[in-house]
Parts: structure tokens; sequence; C-alpha cells
């Protein structure tokens, strides 16, 4: 619940996420250090960049405690769940439906204009 909290907190104060979405995991993680180097405290990573998961472990891992790193073009389960593996905070996608088992409890959702923002709930 703390990183769910966090995550909405550090978008609703800033009002801004900066969504990284370049043609190798090499620049999107430059790109991410630069922003949060900025002062930027939430970022989507989208899946459409390769190697996105492993951007998004390795900044979770150097800046998870200060800055909320998310998952976007998020398109199916089996993504959000790599995702949320992945230590994403949240995830971004166009279009989001929830199955109906046990694992979906740990997620809630909260929907937006352009899309379903499920966050982790941990």
């Amino acid at each position: 619940m703390r990183q769910k909290l966090l995550a909405l907190n550090h978008i609703n104060d800033d009002g801004v996420v900066v969504i990284v979405r370049l043609d190798n995991a090499q620049e999107a993680f430059r790109a991410s250090e630069a922003a949060i180097a900025g002062g930027v405290k939430a970022l989507e990573i989208t899946l459409s960049t390769p190697g996105a998961l492993r951007v998004i472990e390795r900044l979770v891992e150097e800046h998870g405690s200060n800055v909320s790193i998310g998952a976007g073009t998020v398109l199916d389960g089996h993504s959000a769940y790599a995702s949320i593996a992945a230590g994403a905070s949240f995830l971004v996608s166009p279009h989001f439906e929830p199955r109906d088992d046990s694992n979906s409890e740990s997620l809630s959702s909260t929907h937006g204009e352009r899309g379903i923002l499920p966050h982790r709930d941990s």
C-alpha cells in the first residue's frame, strides 16, 4: 500500500509523469537518469522499448525509494505481472481488464481518461 500511495503522491504533487519510449534500453536508462537528476519523481517506461523490464528493474534498484517507476503500454495480464515483478509501482495501459483470479487481488485500479492505471498494492 505504501508504494501505491507514494506513486500517487509523486504524480499528484509534481503533476507530471515523464514517458520514456526509446529505441533501446541503454538510451531509455540514460534518459531516465537525466530526468531523475532534473527532479522528476515519476517515470513511465513503455514496454514498447526493447529491454524495458530490465530498465525498470535497474531504476527501481537505484532510485526506487525516491522515485516512482512505472510501466507503460501494458497490453495484457502477462505484461502487467512481469512489470510488477520488475518493480513497477504503477502501470499505464490503453486498455486493461483484470481477470477474476487469486492474483488480481494485489492490484487496484484507477480509471483515467486515456487508460487505466492499475497500481501495485504493497
